[in-house]
Parts: C-alpha cells; structure tokens; sequence
C-alpha cells in the first residue's frame, strides 16, 4: 500500500506542475491582452510581470528541487502559500474589479486539497479569504453594501470549492486504491491459474500472460513478450482457430499435449486458454494398460495350460514318428518333422513367457546397487552378435550410487530388455552412420531414475498407446512381450515407466524406482 501511496503522491506533484505552469501563461496572456487594451499600464504592468516571471523562475527551481526536499510535504506547503502570495500581489496591483486574477485563488484551493486533501483545501481557503479581504479594503477602502455582498459571496464560494474539492480529491485517491487492489488482486489471481492465459488486444498482439501459459511454452523473460503479434511469439497458432481443441506441441523437446481454447471478447479482444494435458492423459493411460493387462494376465492364465498340453503331445509324436521311421535327412518328411518339433518348441517358449507374465511375481528383494546391475547389463548386450554388426555406440553415465530394493536377476531383466528394445530399433536403421545408446541413472528425492536413450527412428504417435501391451510389436521376429514385462516389473515394485519419443530424433524410456 505504501508503495500505491508514493506513486499516488508522485502523480498528484505532476498534475500541480502541469496546472501551476497552465496557470502562469494564462495569467501571461492576460497580462498581454490587458496591456494591449490599455486596461493596464505604467508602474501596475511592470509589476505584475515582475511578479509573474519570479514565480516562473520559482516553478522551474520547484521542479528540480522538489525531488531533493528532505520534507516533501512543508515544500509542497510552502509552495502552494506562494502561490497564495503571488494571486494576491496580482490583484493587489491590478485591483479587485479584475475578477479573472480572484479565480485563481480557487486554482490555489484546488491544489491543496490535490496534495493535501480536504484540510488543506479549507486552510488555502481561509488564508485566501483573508487576504483577498485585506486587498480588497486597501484598494477599496470602506466597503459599500453592494461590495460586501460580492466579498462575502466570493469567501463563500471559497469554502464551497475547498470542501468540494477536497471531497471529490478523498474519493478519487480511495477510487485509485481500490483500482490499485483490485488489479493486484486480478494479477494475483491470473498467476495463480493452473491454466495458461494469453490476453490479445484487436490486432493480434499480446498484452498480458501468466506464469503458467510462460512455463507451458518455454517463455523466459514474460514481460518481454507483451505487445508481439501472437504469431511472432507462437507461430504454431493460428488466428482463425476459435474451436476447443487438443494439439500435440514439441517444446523444450518434448511432446506435450495441450488442451486449447480461444474466446471470443467484446471490442474485438480475445484470450487463449490453455492447459497441460500430457500428464492426465498419461495417467488414463497408464490406468487403461493396466485394465487391459489384467485382462490378457487373467486370459494368459487360463489358456496357456490348455495350449502347453497339446503342444507337448504334438512335438513328442513328431519326435516318435521322426526317430521310428528312420527318415532320410534330406527327405521332405523329415524335414517337415524338424519343422513341427521347432515350431512346437518355439510355441512353448511363447507361452512360458506368457505364463511367466500373467503370474504373480513373488518379490524377495534385496539393497541392488544399480551401477552394478546396470555394467553386467552392458556386457551383457555388447556380447551379442547383433550388437557387434550393427555398429552402435553404448556408454553409461551413473551419478553417485544409487541402489534400490529389488530382485536383482529382475532389475537386469528390465534393463536388458531395453538394451535390447533399443538395439533392435537401430539395426532397422540404415541412414544413421552414428548409431548411439546411453544409459544414465541417478538418484532424485526418494526415487531412483534409469533412463535408456537411443538416437534411432523413434515410434509413431499411433502406436505410443501400444508399446506396453503384450504382443504388441512392429518387429517381424518380435512377441511383444519385452516391454511388457518390463512394465510389469515395475509396476510391481510399485515404480513408473515413461516413454519419451520424437519420430526421426530417437526414444527415451525412463524407469522410477522407490530408493
């Protein structure tokens, strides 16, 4: 509030300024236009251009000391006294019959109460009176009936416009406080959304925006933004979009999707709403997969048994049938046999890892250190053939030691599964000549963070909805059973996976584990 009272104050002494100056060249002009008439003249217009170009020189040095007053407020007070003096010298030289000088005791009134409210309107007018009193019986000497009646209805009129303008100057200064507030509190309350919002005036430009629509879009230094062309600062928006609509924006990197809405405002003004809706629709999802993989976990449990049983039988009567008949190796029949043994076998290993996804996981942990787990890992992946033709660059980057509860054969499980995810995504790629992997983990207040990065094609938008569910796969050897896992994994030890991918930039799967 003190500070709305300095700026308040500050306006006020700018506003005397303007009106003590306005002030002196009228009574300038009036001078010239007196003289020229010959309404003045002699020793009276030397006089009153005496007075009125010592006050000029008194306003210049007002204006450039006023700042350096060690008590602003007798300075201002002194000032208006002198204005007080200088009207009266004016119409003591000039006489009281010019009634166009006696109007500027009421300027004087009207000061005072601008800086000093109503009590200081009722003391210039009390001093205004008397004076003006004073001047008119030196110059008038006794006063007659008529005379004293003007006298007492100018004194009157004093009062009147004190008390006026003081009220008028009291309601103002209350109004101003409250515009003061009320804006602060508007402010207040727009920062405070939880949604962004862009103000535009009628040509498009932006003349306000909250903190959160400058955190949505990655906006440094908000402020510097206001009075662009709206295109200028966000040139993925058009303005002929009036509708509410969900558009997938990348900013700092990242794919957000963004609820957006735009409304229309009287006087061709508008505002854009806009709000974060990635971590919402992420938790739908999220909520959704784990519906449907109780689903396929609850189906696999039931199935998989009656599928192993016949498989089984299938492969062993291949074998029988191969072994009793003593089949040429070349022959077509055994070549079918082998055909049906490996493909029975390749349907058991199918549902084993099926059976091995839908069933509980019995969780025995122990205190893992990640970096550990993370190194056999690698050794692990770099060891395979693939990894060796491919051509790809696998570094590790691990801050501290983190270490978190759990399975230690599971965790490597995990993150061997993404290696693997990722590797395979790069052998695809043949334009990239700098095939890169890394892996970093590091420890963020009570979670554990494992992020496995890879620079290939990146998924689909189509498909990112799909990566974790259970035979899902765009590979032509894969099951879709990796991600899967490792999604289950997770969610066992109560962690969270999220995927962060860019197509043609790469794919980033970030894996939190309670420390």
């Amino acid at each position: 509030m003190r500070g709305v009272t300095a700026l308040s104050q500050e306006r006020d002494i700018r506003l005397y300024m303007f009106l003590r100056l306005a002030m002196l060249f009228s009574v300038l002009a009036s001078l010239i236009l007196y003289q020229r008439s010959g309404v003045l003249s002699g020793n009276t217009i030397v006089n009153t251009y005496y007075i009125t170009f010592s006050t000029f020189l008194v306003t210049t040095a007002f204006i450039f000391l006023y700042e350096k007053a060690r008590y602003v407020r007798y300075f201002l007070a002194s000032q208006i006294a002198y204005d007080i003096l200088f009207t009266t010298g004016l119409i003591f030289y000039t006489g009281p019959n010019i009634t166009m000088f006696t109007v500027f005791y009421l300027f004087n009134i009207i000061f005072a109460a601008i800086l000093f409210r109503e009590r200081g309107a009722l003391v210039a007018a009390f001093v205004s009176g008397t004076l003006y009193t004073v001047v008119t019986r030196l110059n008038s000497g006794d006063l007659s009936e008529e005379k004293f009646f003007s006298l007492l209805t100018t004194l009157t009129a004093f009062v009147a416009i004190a008390l006026l303008a003081g009220q008028l100057v009291s309601e103002l200064r209350y109004s101003r406080q409250r515009i003061s507030r009320l804006e602060r509190l508007n402010e207040e309350i727009v920062n405070s959304l939880d949604s962004g919002l862009i103000s535009l005036d009628v040509d498009g430009q932006i003349y306000r925006i909250n903190r959160m629509a400058q955190e949505l879009f990655g906006l440094k230094g908000g402020p510097s933004v206001v009075g662009k062309p709206l295109q200028e600062v966000l040139p993925w928006f058009s303005e002929e979009i009036y509708t509410t609509h969900i558009r997938e924006l990348t900013i700092q990197s990242r794919v957000r999707r963004m609820l957006i809405s735009r409304i229309a405002l009287p006087e061709g003004y508008s505002m854009i709403l806009v709000r974060d809706l990635t971590e919402i629709l992420e938790l739908e999802e999220r909520v959704r997969r784990q519906e449907r993989l109780a689903g396929i976990g609850r189906l696999a449990a039931g199935v998989a048994h009656e599928i192993r049983n016949p498989i089984a039988s299938i492969s062993g009567a291949a074998q029988l049938l191969s072994s009793q008949k003593n089949l040429d190796p070349e022959s077509e029949e055994e070549r079918l046999m082998q055909l049906i043994i490996r493909e029975s076998e390749r349907v058991d290993r199918l549902v084993a890892q099926l059976l091995r996804f839908a069933k509980p996981t019995l969780i025995r942990t122990e205190s893992v250190n990640v970096g550990e787990v993370i190194g056999e890992c690698i050794e692990s992946v770099k060891a395979r053939p693939e990894f060796q033709l491919a051509g790809v660059s696998l570094t590790s980057r691990v801050k501290g030691a983190p270490s978190v509860k759990a399975n230690r054969d599971e965790l490597k499980e995990v993150i061997t599964n993404l290696l693997v995810n990722s590797l395979q995504a790069l052998s695809e790629q043949k334009h990239n000549s700098k095939k890169e992997i890394s892996v970093e983990s590091q420890k963020t207040d009570q979670f554990v963070e494992i992020t496995v990065t890879d620079n290939g094609p990146g998924i689909p938008s189509q498909f990112r909805g799909r990566v974790f569910d259970p035979f899902f796969t765009t590979k032509p050897t894969g099951t879709g059973l990796g991600l899967a896992q490792v999604h289950k994994i997770v969610r066992d030890y109560e962690g969270q996976v999220d995927l962060e991918t860019e197509e043609g930039r790469g794919t980033a799967l970030k894996i939190r584990l309670p420390a």
